[in-house]
């Protein structure tokens, strides 16, 4: 076989062109070409002949690996690994920090859909079934409220809740983590709610719910039936009725109870299982006032109270004092979130109250003028967190040992924010929810909240080294709900933190930037800090979500809602930014 170089064929100036031959030229072109087709055809049949052979050898090859896989799959450490510790495994897979929702793709139907000795074990592993995640579905084809719905519930909801009780079932005696939340309404169908169809596991029924009343929930009836289980509960509280059911549980009857949590609590409303010595956590988001009065608050050392309040036409509006009476019994207390909506704020008439264990506080939804003054009243020696809605600089006045500080910037200003960051000059770690507004101007004769683009060059350290920077400890910073702020100043920003550093320079070098935007990307950031290998970047872009159906992923971070710095169905922002800045 010759030479297939071009510059060897007697018409390679023509060869690759538009030209057209003469017709002694094509005749030469034909006599030229025709030994080659009979060789072009030998080296078909080869190809064709090698192909078959290399076919029939991959053939042999993939089953000879398929068998010699299948038995080296019998040498594999996992099927010698005793059940206990497998089934510790497992209990290990279920999410950290939350309960496991009943959907196949996580939690123990995952784990019973590998194989039929996984499935076994899994129904035979309590621990797996008593933590669950429960959406009840809330079809607009049938009533959601009332009688007629729990008299007559869909399909959609026996599903729900017979996956439920088998799961109840399941989990036997072990102590339960369960959320109960309510499902978004949508005008198409409910898919079905997956389940696994095995009676294997045959486990006898408590004998805990005698105080159920048939007004209640069906789901909420079958988690009191296992009252004595209750460990880690999160209950969405539908209506009277549903208040009614719990109010009838003793605190005797919870003697596992560690965390409550409870969704729609309704005003005065006294339930007696709050005295249980075992409770260590409790959050409450209802009308107020949702302070109850038989807890043993010096157990706490976590208390979460968020309520809100609309007067009625005419009435009004109530006053409420801050620090609260009852956080002078709450002698453990570790960690405080409040927020109350609809109300104003005032000092309450005593010295101050003293937290001495008091490391993260929260504060949101307060009336933003008076939350200054209120806080001060309120002394925390260890505080080293501090999360707050509102409020001007004066928050921070005896607050200089913070290191972590989440500040919501809507209602602040640059100059406000500036004046706030220098009174707190050991932070470590900030995060800064939206963005700062530029001074009202005194002519418009009302304050115009016109944002400020340029905010974060006030973080930027100056190049005179004498000069007293803002933030000078910081090494980790969070924006969110980034609209206005320009790329190209994050990026001078983040140089200007970590490169642009002097070596006499009293800043301490950035090591951790998060970012998320609601615009699209002005620059490529990465690429423009490209040379800082020593920051840890994370960028994100958060668009709004399309409206979506029943999921019973709803309320977790693979609820297609999901959006970071977006209010859920309770009215609450859920997942803003990332978790170093919640705990050191």
């Amino acid at each position: 076989m010759g030479d297939m170089d071009t510059v060897n064929s007697p018409f390679h100036h023509i060869l690759n062109t538009n030209a057209v031959p003469t017709d002694a030229e094509c005749d030469s072109i034909r006599s030229f070409v025709e030994p080659h087709d009979a060789t072009l055809l030998e080296l078909d049949a080869n190809v064709a002949r090698l192909q078959l052979l290399l076919d029939d050898a991959i053939d042999k090859r993939d089953r000879l690996g398929g068998f010699v896989a299948a038995h080296k799959a019998l040498l594999s450490p996992l099927r010698r690994m005793p059940e206990d510790i497998l089934r510790l495994i497992f209990v290990q897979t279920l999410p950290g920090s939350r309960s496991a929702s009943m959907h196949p793709s996580e939690g123990p139907l995952l784990l019973a859909r590998v194989c039929r000795y996984w499935r076994d074990l899994a129904l035979a592993t309590p621990q797996l079934w008593s933590s669950i995640h429960i959406v009840v579905p809330q079809p607009d084809s049938s009533p959601s409220w009332g009688p007629e719905a729990q008299s007559s519930p869909s399909w959609a909801q026996a599903q729900a809740l017979t996956s439920l009780t088998r799961w109840l079932d399941r989990g036997v005696k072990a102590p339960l983590e369960i959320t109960l939340q309510l499902g978004r309404q949508t005008s198409d169908g409910w898919p079905v709610v997956e389940v696994i169809d095995d009676s294997a596991v045959d486990v006898p029924d408590s004998d805990d719910g005698a105080r159920v009343t048939r007004e209640s929930s069906p789901f909420l009836a079958a988690l009191v039936a296992v009252a004595s289980r209750w460990h880690n509960m999160r209950l969405w509280i539908r209506d009277t009725s549903d208040e009614g059911a719990l109010a009838g549980l003793q605190a005797i009857d919870v003697p596992q109870l560690h965390t409550l949590q409870l969704i729609n609590f309704g005003r005065g409303v006294s339930l007696p299982l709050l005295e249980t010595a075992s409770l260590r956590r409790l959050v409450i988001q209802g009308n107020f006032p949702a302070f109850p009065t038989n807890v043993q608050w010096h157990n706490l050392v976590s208390i979460n109270i968020q309520a809100s309040y609309v007067s009625p036409s005419g009435d009004e509006v109530e006053t409420i004092e801050f620090p609260f009476p009852w956080l002078q019994q709450c002698t453990a207390l570790e960690k405080l979130t409040v927020g109350v909506r609809g109300y104003p704020l005032q000092p309450a008439p005593l010295n101050s109250v003293v937290l001495s264990k008091l490391t993260m506080l929260d504060l949101g939804m307060f009336d933003a003028p008076t939350i200054t003054d209120a806080i001060t009243h309120l002394h925390a020696p260890v505080l080293h967190t501090l999360k707050i809605a509102h409020g001007g600089a004066g928050f921070l006045h005896h607050m200089d040992h913070l290191r972590c500080l989440v500040l919501t910037l809507d209602f602040l200003s640059t100059d406000e924010l500036v004046a706030a960051l220098r009174l707190v000059p050991a932070l470590e770690r900030l995060r800064l929810i939206g963005e700062s507004t530029l001074t009202a101007d005194p002519a418009f004769g009302f304050v115009f909240a016109q944002p400020d683009p340029a905010f974060l060059a006030r973080l930027v350290p100056g190049p005179e080294p004498d000069a007293a920077p803002l933030c000078p400890a910081l090494r980790h910073l969070e924006l969110t709900r980034v609209l206005h702020v320009p790329d190209a100043l994050i990026v001078r920003l983040l140089r200007a933190r970590t490169l642009d550093l002097l070596a006499e320079s009293a800043v301490t070098r950035l090591a951790e930037f998060n970012c998320y935007l609601v615009r699209a990307p002005q620059l490529d950031i990465r690429q423009e800090l490209a040379d800082c290998t020593e920051l840890t970047l994370r960028i994100s872009q958060q668009p709004l979500p399309p409206a979506i159906g029943y999921s019973a992923l709803e309320g977790t971070e693979h609820d297609p809602l999901w959006v970071v710095g977006v209010p859920g169905p309770d009215g609450f922002v859920h997942g803003e930014g990332y978790e170093w800045l919640d705990e050191l």
